[in-house]
């Protein structure tokens, strides 16, 4: 699948459109989780995409906010206090729409490639599920040098993390407060600034 159909899953998904019909799905579900968590399931035979909203609402932003570390639920090393007390929310909800043999593929932008990332090393670690693919797209950081080590190890090959020129997104919470970024960087060309971050610039700056 290429980049830019992931790209466009993660702009729709805060819209609400009709992902079931752009791609033809046999199976969607549009889920508003705990912690007013959002996401699509959507399943084309055996092949299973999970689409997470990024930051719409204030209780989006008051997780955003909670930058101290705190043990992984699914890892030996500490994360995102928010991104923690959100992976929980959306891990058994995730598992549960995996079948065996299935490909599966994971997707967002902003938050939702964090909370991508997150569930793909959380699948991958605990359950041992073959992750076909991760692309990310304005994912800010979630953990620091010994997350980064044990999600590389795993998933490196499988994680694209697209960056608009000018998005300071991908840049936070800071390199000085120990974050680091994971997989493979694609800095992608074209609309740049401030606005570089909206979902549709990279649906863009893509084609």
């Amino acid at each position: 699948m290429e980049a830019i159909t992931f790209a466009e899953l993660s702009t729709m998904v805060y819209f609400s459109l009709d992902a079931e019909k752009y791609m033809s799905a046999d199976e969607s579900e549009f889920k508003n989780l705990d912690l007013d968590t959002e996401l699509c399931y959507l399943r084309v035979k055996d092949t299973v995409i999970f689409v997470f909203k990024g930051s719409c609402s204030m209780t989006d932003w008051s997780y955003n906010f909670r930058i101290w570390k705190t043990d992984f639920a699914y890892g030996d090393f500490k994360i995102h206090e928010g991104m923690n007390a959100r992976i929980k929310v959306t891990f058994d909800y995730v598992q549960s729409k995996i079948r065996p043999g299935d490909k599966v593929y994971l997707t967002g932008h902003s938050l939702g490639g964090a909370l991508s990332v997150l569930t793909a090393y959380a699948l991958r670690h605990k359950l041992g599920t073959d992750i076909a693919g991760v692309h990310v797209f304005g994912s800010p950081r979630v953990g620091g040098t010994a997350w980064k080590t044990a999600y590389n190890q795993i998933l490196y090959d499988k994680t694209f993390s697209y960056q608009n020129k000018g998005d300071i997104v991908p840049c936070l919470p800071p390199r000085i407060l120990a974050y680091a970024n994971v997989g493979q960087r694609v800095e992608l060309t074209g609309q740049s600034g401030i606005s570089s971050h909206l979902p549709w610039f990279y649906v863009t700056n893509l084609r």
